[in-house]
């Protein structure tokens, strides 16, 4: 008796899964920022010039998707990923954003100075609430600089906070616009850092 109610209970358990599995639906969207972004960030320099050893950007957050939305009601959830990955998209804008700044990045050979960045948190989506939902995005975003004459490893956080109202449920482009937003949000605070004055 114990055998057949485990089985049936081992089937519940995987038709529960499958049904959760075939109601998620997953949907990339392009992150980019605009054409003129560079430009209007770093117009000049702000930093005297220092070579820096980068290591690139890592995401360290616990799941992969950036954004979530509903079809209807809270009901078959649409998760949102990056395609390319978040991680790929920070570094690339970086990499052009620094060197505008005054910075100029050595992908090998020596430096005084080794930096490198973390994606912790980047999210769009609607927040539930008891009877309403209203949308929200997030960043937050870690470098961490090592000077090879000190034994102190500095970090400087960045991030960006934005009610999202027009995020509606089912419309994947406006949640891509908004994340788009949050990302030149994040981003063009970059140079203003006090972490980053001594490069």
């Amino acid at each position: 008796m114990k055998t057949i109610v485990k089985r049936i209970l081992g089937v519940s358990f995987l038709l529960i899964a499958v049904s959760a599995r075939a109601e998620t639906e997953r949907v990339p969207v392009s992150l980019k920022t605009p054409p003129d972004f560079i430009a209007k960030t770093c117009p000049a320099p702000v930093w005297k010039g220092t070579s820096v050893l980068w290591k690139g950007v890592t995401d360290v957050r616990g799941e992969a998707e950036i954004g979530r939305q509903s079809k209807k009601k809270g009901k078959d959830v649409v998760l949102v990923g990056a395609n390319p990955p978040i991680e790929a998209v920070v570094d690339g804008v970086l990499k052009d954003l620094f060197p505008a700044c005054g910075v100029r990045f050595l992908s090998e050979g020596t430096s005084d100075v080794t930096m490198s960045g973390e994606v912790v948190e980047f999210y769009a989506g609607v927040e539930k609430k008891l009877f309403t939902g209203k949308g929200v995005a997030r960043s937050r975003l870690l470098f961490r600089l090592k000077r090879q004459n000190s034994n102190v490893d500095q970090t400087v956080e960045v991030g960006y906070e934005m009610e999202a109202k027009k995020i509606r449920q089912k419309d994947i482009r406006q949640l891509e616009k908004t994340l788009n937003e949050l990302l030149a949000r994040t981003l063009e605070q970059v140079p203003k850092l006090d972490g980053f004055k001594d490069l």
